[in-house]
């Protein structure tokens, strides 16, 4: 029993400094305590509490100090950022960041009815098996969900999630089938499902060159529409090789707004940031600079000294139009 007890003293003793050593990591070096000093203040404090509530005070202690030592009132903001990986062999993504108070604050409110159990979801409370950590999932997509409309419409589109398909595509789909989006994350039937996509469905007809039907318009901005149809024809960059998903493209003029092009489909096409602001318009190939032209309905890059080049990265041809094209010269 004495033994047992003991053991119980260290193990206990060990864990503590374990949280001490694990807060003063984060104490910054121009502090008016040196580290040493407050690990002596934590270790005196640590005998009458426990593991948890040591936790806590340390953590508060070191944010004090923290926030005394470094009075700028924008460090949090200044750090703020968020990272979304590339789909992994499930088809997910990694997400990681740090938020400032304001936007922490926002997010760990919207997600507080995840205490609850059956928020989110159609089963009752009882018969909920979700961990907290999935129901906190659902809840977030549950706002991002209600809120995405909602940024669209006042992005002219932008934030819309666009499917790239094909009728014959529909019709034979099963649970193997992935759905390439404007984005490089591909998706599911049921993740259609979960998208709400029975009730808010976008269309795009094309011919069997795979060219989407005609959507004008004399304004300078690319519409929804026209957008939509844009991912079904391209979904990505239209330079040779680029794998930019339509999501992270400009829409751009072949024949520039200055020079009289018209916003209509036949005169636009999606290209990167990088690529798009590195075209010249005049298209007098001045400093070797290339510019984008289309070409019996398919849009190539041209440049001094090389033949036209289409993009026939993969991810390019996973769009519908350039499968409907590839399907009709094979027949």
């Amino acid at each position: 029993m004495g033994e047992d007890i003991r053991e119980n003293a260290a193990r206990t003793k060990i864990e503590k400094i374990k949280i001490i050593d694990r807060e003063l990591r984060s104490l910054k070096k121009n502090t008016e305590l040196e580290t040493y000093q407050l690990r002596a203040e934590f270790i005196a404090k640590a005998q009458g509490m426990g593991a948890e509530a040591l936790g806590q005070y340390t953590r508060n202690r070191v944010k004090e100090l923290n926030r005394k030592a470094d009075p700028d009132p924008y460090a949090a903001l200044k750090r703020r950022k968020i990272t979304i990986s590339k789909p992994d062999k499930d088809g997910g993504v990694y997400v990681s960041g740090y938020l400032p108070p304001a936007t922490g604050v926002l997010l760990k409110s919207l997600l507080s009815p995840a205490r609850r159990k059956g928020v989110a979801s159609s089963v009752a409370p009882e018969e909920d098996k979700r961990t907290w950590a999935q129901r906190r999932v659902d809840v977030f997509h549950q706002c991002l969900a209600q809120s995405s409309s909602l940024i669209a419409k006042q992005n002219g589109g932008v934030g819309t999630v666009i499917v790239s398909t094909t009728i014959e595509e529909l019709e034979k789909a099963d649970c193997s089938t992935r759905f390439y989006t404007n984005t490089d994350i591909e998706l599911s039937p049921l993740d259609l499902l979960m998208l709400g996509l029975r009730e808010d469905l976008f269309a795009c007809l094309m011919d069997k060159q795979g060219i989407p039907l005609q959507l004008g318009r004399s304004k300078r901005t690319a519409s929804i529409y026209q957008r939509l149809a844009l991912v079904a024809r391209e979904a990505v960059c239209s330079h040779p090789n680029c794998e930019q998903p339509a999501s992270n493209c400009d829409v751009h003029h072949l024949i520039a707004w200055f020079d009289g092009g018209r916003t209509d489909l036949e005169n636009l096409t999606l290209l990167c940031r990088h690529h798009h602001t590195s075209n010249n318009d005049r298209r007098d190939f001045r400093f070797g600079v290339g510019h984008y032209q289309r070409d019996a309905g398919v849009v190539k890059f041209y440049r001094p000294g090389v033949p036209p080049e289409e993009n026939q990265a993969p991810a390019r041809r996973k769009s519908a139009g350039y499968r409907i094209r590839m399907a009709e010269k094979s027949a």
